[in-house]
C-alpha cells in the first residue's frame, strides 16, 4: 500500500519551507544570526524604554496599534536601538 499526500498538500508546504529557508538562511544556506533568530527584545518609545517582549508579543502589539513602527528595539546581537518597524516578525 502507497500512501500520497493529496495534491493540495505540497503547494502550501514547499511555500512554507521556502519562507522558513529564506528567513533562518542566507544565499549560501549558512544560518543567519542576530535578529532574526533572537526571540526577546528591548523596546523603548523615545527615551522611554517600555519593557522586554517577545517577538510574538511585539506582533500582537503592533497589530493593536499599542507599539508603533517609529517605536525602537534592542536586542544582543544587534548592539543598536533600532526601528521597530525593521524587525522581522
Amino acid at each position: 500500500m502507497k500512501l500520497n499526500a493529496p495534491p493540495s498538500f505540497w503547494a502550501p508546504f514547499k511555500a512554507a519551507l521556502e519562507a522558513y529557508r529564506r528567513r533562518f538562511f542566507d544565499s549560501n544556506y549558512n544560518l543567519k544570526v542576530g535578529d532574526v533568530v533572537t526571540e526577546r527584545f528591548q523596546i523603548a518609545r523615545g527615551d522611554q524604554q517600555i519593557g522586554t517582549f517577545s517577538r510574538a508579543a511585539i506582533a500582537d502589539n503592533l497589530r493593536n496599534n499599542i507599539f508603533r513602527q517609529d517605536d525602537w528595539y534592542w536586542s544582543e546581537d544587534a548592539k543598536a536601538w533600532q526601528p521597530l518597524g525593521n524587525l522581522l516578525l
